[in-house]
């Protein structure tokens, strides 16, 4: 009688464990918080020929919420400081320095697209308010400020995390994240999806 009792409550045990495997992996809600660096944002091309730059990436952090299991929404802070110079071809003593700081916050939805056991692909759309403050100094007007503020976008058709609870995430992009950025990701709350 006792080993019938073990064995039922064993037996239990296991049915209830492959349960709450099948209900996995699970994001809803869930907070996710990441830090990473983008390459060539669309705040450094300026489309002028004779424009030297010294600014290459934007790093940024990004806290996203589950709403539901695939899909969140979250908000994103970059930043970008940037060096450059113009050159008048026609009169070289006439150079231009500029100092750049891009500064972005936006909001951003996050849709996953596939779940493997460590593995998420997704894909993202942000918009937000860009703040760009330059300093420029040439020999004529010495050094003048001015600040503008645009409308900025981004959208990352396919990127991928890889990892548990503390996770690695690359992207493919167009807008203020960069073509391709990187980062780490930490997900808090109920372990039962990365444990798996």
């Amino acid at each position: 009688m006792k080993n019938l009792r073990t064995l039922f409550i064993l037996a239990s045990i296991i049915i209830q464990a492959q349960h709450s495997r099948a209900q996995c992996p699970s994001n809803k809600r869930q907070l996710e918080t990441a830090a990473g660096y983008g390459l060539i944002n669309s705040g450094s091309v300026t489309g002028q020929l004779n424009y030297t730059s010294s600014g290459f990436g934007t790093p940024f952090a990004t806290a996203r919420y589950f709403m539901f299991n695939r899909l969140a929404f979250g908000v994103y802070a970059g930043f970008t400081s940037e060096n450059g110079a113009v050159d008048d071809y026609f009169n070289p003593s006439r150079r231009t320095t500029l100092k750049k700081k891009h500064t972005t916050i936006a909001v951003e939805l996050y849709y996953i697209y596939a779940f493997r056991k460590r593995l998420e692909i997704y894909t993202l759309l942000g918009a937000g308010q860009a703040t760009v403050t330059t300093e420029t100094t040439n020999a004529t007007n010495g050094t003048t400020a001015r600040t503008e503020s645009s409308l900025k976008a981004h959208y990352t058709p396919v990127g991928v995390r890889y990892g548990g609870r503390l996770g690695i995430f690359a992207e493919l992009g167009l807008g203020y994240k960069g073509i391709i950025n990187g980062g780490i990701s930490f997900k808090f709350g109920s372990p039962c999806w990365w444990k798996q």
